[in-house]
């Protein structure tokens, strides 16, 4: 019997969660508290809002064609840009598809998460000429869950699903580099009793109030995304790239940390690697490898995201910010936002006020 933790919301606390202790005879856990910190951190400087929830059931013969979209749940989810949904299969099991993933079969207590909102055919039978999935969602009359309920009378497929409107998924480095379709199993990441009941409880909550009314709801809901990207990272194998395999690595999650967290720091490449204790060489061929560019590239690029986060989001000057993000004038935070963005932080000001107000 072994032991881990797992967040848990107290829904008592709007603000906060709790941790709380467990057990399973197959727990693992893979990603360490400071590795799952860094995760979350990048994760959730996309601004994320909504909390919608629905309950979804299907009845074989069926096929749906989907591609999220903010307009079924306005006006909860602002004007967001971009959705990530994720589909939680409490009994049954179905069929996915999306862009060159699957066909692949999903089974009760696993979950489907669609990371940037890409079109995907779901179904008992992918071959079924498909619904549209918008045009099926009932929504609630006042209190209660959006709902779907579709298909020929047979075998039943019933899902818990979760919605969070979304500001950027493109310049987020997590959200980036997933697949536009994840399988994930909880069971083999040791998390599938607590996954399986904060499902349940989020939809209980969502059913007895107006859809997004619930802050506690919105924290909840990312915390199941969280725990959802944190149980794939752990059935990443070990040949694959990206973020999230960079994240795994000891040398290369390190260097993450560190840049993250002080990232208007002064750095340098020699500084990076004495404080994570790795020649030149190896951090910059392990950083390429896995997260698909050099460290200080890496920075420059997270400074000029998040510079355009705060010009978005904040009416802080151009000084200031270029300040915040550790330029030494906003002379050369604008030449270097230019070369990224294609236009001065003013025009890109103008253009991109926050659309989720």
């Amino acid at each position: 019997m072994q032991i881990y933790e797992t967040p848990f919301l107290d829904l008592r606390d709007e603000g906060r969660y709790d941790r709380t202790t467990m057990t399973s005879d197959r727990a693992t856990i893979l990603l360490n508290e400071e590795r799952r910190r860094l995760l979350a951190d990048v994760l959730l400087t996309s601004r994320l809002l909504g909390g919608i929830y629905m309950y979804a059931e299907y009845t074989a013969p069926w096929c749906m064609n989907s591609k999220l979209s903010s307009e079924p749940f306005a006006p909860f989810v602002a004007n967001a840009p971009s959705m990530i949904g994720y589909h939680y299969l409490l009994e049954g099991e179905i069929w996915a598809e999306c862009d060159n993933i699957g066909p692949i079969r999903v089974q009760a207590g696993e979950a489907l998460l669609f990371p940037r909102s890409d079109a995907h055919l779901v179904g008992s039978n992918l071959d079924l000429p498909p619904v549209i999935g918008d045009d099926i969602i009932k929504p609630p009359t006042g209190q209660g869950l959006y709902r779907i309920c579709h298909g020929g009378g047979g075998d039943k497929a019933i899902f818990i699903c979760g919605f969070l409107g979304c500001d950027v998924t493109n310049s987020n480095p997590v959200i980036r580099t997933l697949p536009p379709m994840m399988i994930v199993r909880f069971e083999e990441a040791g998390t599938d009793q607590w996954v399986r009941s904060s499902f349940r409880l989020a939809a209980e909550q969502a059913s007895t109030m107006v859809p997004g009314a619930s802050p506690s709801l919105a924290r909840l809901s990312e915390l199941l995304l969280l725990e959802a990207v944190a149980a794939y990272a752990s059935q990443l194998q070990s040949e694959e790239a990206g973020w999230i395999a960079g994240l795994r690595d000891p040398v290369v999650s390190k260097a993450l940390a560190k840049l993250h967290s002080e990232f208007s720091r002064n750095w340098t490449l020699d500084d990076l690697c004495s404080e994570v204790g790795a020649s030149r060489t190896s951090l910059v061929d392990r950083f390429n490898r896995l997260v698909g560019e050099a460290p200080m590239t890496y920075l420059s690029n997270w400074r000029l995201d998040a510079a355009a986060r705060q010009l978005s989001q904040t009416t802080l000057s151009i000084a200031q910010i270029s300040a915040n993000v550790g330029y030494e004038s906003p002379e050369a935070f604008s030449r270097a936002f230019k070369r990224r963005y294609r236009v001065p932080p003013a025009t890109w000001r103008s253009s991109k006020r926050d659309p989720m107000q």
